[in-house]
């Protein structure tokens, strides 16, 4: 087709140029489809469908393209588009290869094949490119990527610049000249970059490279921040920005950074630096490990986590190095640290030689860990927070080192030098190398313990301790604290010894006659004891009755003496001797009497601290034990081992008569003649006494008793609670009607505990007695006389912190005489006497002589108890009121109160002495029954038949903080 013509499709078909046409009019695709090649497709093309160049060699349209139209490219030849187009509907390249600049090629493009900008002059191509195609960039221009590529055909760059970001860059690039990122904002690239070519960091925003990374030609950071690993970034860095390596995993940077930019290490993996590296934007180390040497490794470094100086030659490091983390020497090369540093983490040499290059190249608030390399102060005074390690070497030259730790570290280094060594702080430093520096040794603070040997003078400062097992080749003057050892051991000290006046001597022992020491040898070998005082530090353990250790051996002579000797524990006494060349230190069990809180205490503990000299067996065992209880575990066991629950027996047989003879006296009253309707006192009435039979000259009574209550305890002895139980009976005969005789037998079982002992005891009662009673008018008296026997038995448990538990059981008898006068007078009330008012006096009188007795069950703790006796005679001076309510079968009724007061000591002493220690007797007390207490009686009766009367009975006593209660209930029948 020829001619000035113009061509125009129209259709929706498909129209096929096959020849080779020239015409000059141009060409419309106004519907359908126009294809052909570059032979029959020329001059400009308005496309406003699709026009398809299937092009099957080499082809150039010259052409200018445009309209809506979309352009496609068939077949395998390449389509040089070189006109300026301007086509809006977009490129499809299938097969082939479409080349162009970012002129030609604009819009976006679906790349399945191959697309090729040959760009001569910079140039933009603002458009989205996808498919499976390859992107190729030649020509000595600058082709830059605006658009949002994810073509995955990868990307050559073989000549000129290809630029753009991590929106337009991606997949795999070929990089054999220049890719320039330019990034605003934060992006990621994860392709691979290969090639001879070159790669630049432009824009304020961070590139992060996650790919593998080969290319040669080196990288550039002009501005904002270019992030990856070892793996990504590598080769020759020209770093005027931002380099960030965020390293997951380890990994080497083997390439050289230059630059006025800024070196950051994320992640926890390790990074290695191994080129030659002078940028000057400095390092910061946020995580892991940033390892390298001083070529490497350069500037201020802010390190917050871990650097490492593998360095196998020597070198310096003269930057400045802050933050919170650690410094670690590796390699055996020497390393100098001439600047100024103030990392807080710590330094660790684990190889080589690590010198000081100024007096504050080492921060003062780190820790110093020296495991098999050396560190030189090289003549600078060095303070530490801490100071430990294995193996090793610490050279002084003329410099001093401080440890001011807080913690406790073992140095196994030896140190050298003619400097000294200054430990402050609380904590403790074991010394365990040998250890030959020549200048002086001071412990101001914390404990310096010398396990392996130290050729310095040693002054020991009020706030320091000093100790070990090694030892020490100079003079160790002590105005702090000496405690050799490590627990127990030797110190030895070659030279001399001085202790001063303000200063201690703790002294660590144990049961098994092992103590520490301290032994002054070599010359003059002499030990100058100026005063001061020795602790003896005692360990748990059974002690002998005299244990004597050598605390002190001075082999030149031993002069002066300390001002006093203490023990950490109450019960075991420490005491000091000399001789000419040692000092002696004797533990004793004992200060038990002096350790007491109560007057009971002081009695058992006067008592074991006179028979602990000879002491013997299991006696022995119980002081020895005992020597290293705290205070309040011995004055528990001084309670236990006293008996004072014995108290108890005397305090329960005396409250046991007292109620059979309140039970008699309960038949006294009811049993009393006159007027039949004044004698109301109902605690026991016979029936007669209700109006319903004539007195019997004979009368049977039989009464159930149970009583309970408590002696108040006070600051020396325990609250005796107790409880019983029983019964009486008992016949009498009325002679005339104004006297009558009868006789009563009892029996009572109880129980007593005391507060604050492990155990309860009993007692049985087995009562009787003779009783009479005589009335003339209003006015009565009444007596008996008895005796009792009472089986007395106790279990007590004996608790002693390290030994085994043990029950003593202990028992006796007792013989008790009861006696009881009483007078009263009955005042008539109400008219025809329907009730009386009686004011009465009692009298109760006892003696119980308990027999003494010995327990068995608790070796040499079981007690032999002295016999004892206990009185009591007590008074009651009172009014009853009595009277009845009903008439077929009246109810007598009775309330009275009254006053008791003990006349007879009421002191419960318990006299005894242990198995062990059979000479040294000792006495405690008991709670004392109330002096003085107020008394309340409630009782009521009736009868049941013509000569048979039942009653109940209550009755209390309170006062003194002590109480009893007393309930009663029975029957009396008369013929």
């Amino acid at each position: 087709l020829s001619g000035d013509g113009a061509l125009t499709k129209a259709g929706d078909g498909t129209l096929t140029l096959t020849g080779a046409n020239t015409y000059t009019g141009g060409t419309t695709v106004s519907r359908g489809v126009l294809r052909g090649t570059t032979t029959s497709l020329q001059g400009a093309i308005t496309n406003n469908a699709a026009v398809v160049f299937d092009q099957a060699t080499a082809g150039t349209y010259a052409g200018d393209m445009t309209g809506s139209g979309t352009l496609t490219k068939l077949g395998v030849g390449a389509l040089t588009l070189s006109g300026s187009n301007s086509y809006s509907g977009g490129t499809i390249v299938s097969a082939g290869s479409l080349r162009g600049t970012a002129t030609n090629l604009q819009g976006d493009i679906a790349n399945n094949a191959a697309v090729v900008f040959d760009q001569a002059t910079a140039g933009t191509y603002a458009g989205d490119m996808t498919g499976s195609g390859t992107l190729t960039k030649l020509g000595a221009g600058t082709l830059t990527l605006s658009g949002s590529n994810s073509y995955a055909g990868g990307t050559t760059v073989s000549a000129g610049a290809l630029q753009g970001d991590a929106a337009s860059l991606q997949g795999a690039i070929s990089n054999n000249a220049a890719v320039l990122f330019d990034q605003a904002g934060v992006g990621l690239y994860a392709g691979n970059m290969s090639g001879s070519g070159s790669l630049t960091k432009l824009g304020t925003g961070t590139l992060i490279m996650t790919g593998s990374s080969g290319y040669a030609g080196g990288t550039t950071v002009s501005a904002g921040a270019l992030q990856g690993s070892a793996t990504s970034l590598q080769g020759a860095i020209t770093n005027n920005a931002s380099v960030v390596f965020a390293q997951a995993s380890a990994g080497t940077y083997a390439g050289n950074m230059t630059g006025s930019g800024s070196l950051t290490k994320l992640g926890a993996g390790l990074l290695i630096l191994s080129g030659t590296n002078n940028y000057s934007g400095g390092t910061t180390v946020s995580a892991g490990t940033l390892q390298g040497n001083t070529t490497s490794l350069q500037g201020a470094i802010t390190n917050n986590a871990s650097v490492v100086f593998d360095q196998t030659a020597a070198g310096t490091y003269a930057g400045n190095m802050s933050g919170s983390g650690t410094l670690t020497k590796l390699g055996t090369g020497t390393l100098t640290l001439s600047g100024s540093n103030s990392y807080s983490g710590g330094t660790t040499v684990s190889a080589g030689i690590l010198r000081l290059g100024s007096a504050t190249a080492l921060p003062t608030i780190g820790a110093l860990t020296v495991n098999g390399g050396e560190i030189d102060l090289n003549g600078n005074n060095l303070t530490v927070s801490a100071l430990a390690g294995v193996g090793g070497r610490i050279s002084l030259g003329t410099g001093n080192l401080t440890a001011s730790t807080a913690g406790d570290t073992t140095l196994s280094a030896a140190i050298t030098g003619t400097g000294g060594i200054t430990k402050s702080g609380s904590g403790t430093l074991i010394l365990s190398g040998a250890n030959t520096y020549t200048g002086p040794t001071s412990v101001s603070g914390g404990r310096l313990a010398v396990n392996g040997s130290v050729t310095s003078d040693v002054t020991v400062g009020s706030g320091g301790n000093l100790g070990g097992s090694g030892t020490i080749t100079g003079v160790v003057s002590n105005a702090g604290t000496l405690a050799p050892g490590n627990s127990i051991g030797t110190l030895t000290v070659s030279g001399s010894f001085t202790q001063a006046a303000s200063s201690t001597y703790q002294v660590e022992a144990n049961a098994a006659g092992q103590a520490d020491r301290t032994n002054v040898t070599g010359a003059p070998g002499n030990a100058i004891i100026a005063g001061g005082v020795v602790q003896a530090v005692a360990a748990p353990g059974v002690y002998a009755p005299s244990t004597t250790y050598t605390i002190v051996n001075a082999t030149g002579g031993v002069t002066g003496t300390y001002a006093g000797v203490s023990s950490n524990y109450p019960f075991l006494q420490a005491s000091l001797a000399y001789d000419s060349n040692n000092v002696y230190l004797t533990l004793k069990p004992g200060g038990f009497a002096a350790g007491s809180a109560t007057a009971n205490q002081a009695a058992v503990g006067a008592a074991l601290d006179q028979s602990v000299a000879a002491a013997s067996g299991d006696f022995a065992t119980v002081v020895g034990t005992l020597a290293t209880a705290s205070l309040s575990q011995g004055q528990a066991v001084m309670n236990a081992i006293s008996g004072q629950n014995y108290s108890g027996f005397s305090s329960a047989v005396v409250g046991a008569g007292q109620l059979f003879m309140s039970a008699l006296s309960q038949q006294l009253d009811a049993a009393r003649g006159g007027d039949p309707r004044g004698s109301m006192r109902v605690a026991l009435a016979e029936a007669c006494e209700l109006e319903v039979c004539a007195p019997g000259a004979w009368s049977l009574w039989a009464t159930g008793l149970a009583g309970f209550g408590s002696i108040a305890g006070n600051t020396n002895a325990g609250t005796v609670t107790y409880s019983a139980g029983g019964a009486a009976a008992g016949l009498d005969y009325r002679i005339d009607p104004r006297l009558l005789v009868g006789i009563g037998v009892g029996f009572a079982s109880g129980s007593q505990w005391v507060s604050g002992f492990s155990g309860r005891g009993s007692t049985d009662s087995y009562q009787a007695t003779l009783y009479a009673s005589f009335a003339e008018g209003a006015f009565w008296a009444s007596a008996l006389a008895g005796y009792a026997y009472n089986d007395n038995r106790m279990t007590r448990q004996i608790v002693i912190p390290g030994l085994q538990a043990r029950t003593a059981t202990g028992g006796t008898g007792a013989n008790q005489l009861l006696g009881q006068l009483e007078a009263g007078y009955r005042i008539g009330l109400f008219a025809p006497a329907a009730a009386t008012l009686a004011p009465f006096a009692r009298l109760q009188g006892t003696t119980v002589m308990q027999n003494g007795f010995t327990e068995s069950g608790a070796g040499s703790l079981n007690l032999s108890v002295a016999p004892q006796t206990t009185n009591s005679l007590r008074s009651t001076l009172g009014a009853e009121l009595a009277g009845r309510i009903g008439t077929d079968r009246p109810v007598g009724l009775m309330v009275s109160v009254g006053w008791m007061h003990e006349y007879a000591d009421t002191a419960r002493p318990v006299s005894a002495s242990f198995a062990g220690a059979p000479g040294s007797n000792f006495t405690v007390l008991g709670a004392p029954p109330a002096r003085n207490a107020a008394a309340l009686a409630l009782a009521a009766n009736t009868a049941i038949a013509k000569s048979t009367s039942v009653y109940f009975r209550y009755d209390g006593e309170i006062g003194g903080g002590s109480d009893a209660h007393a309930l009663t209930a029975g029957f009396r029948m008369s013929w």
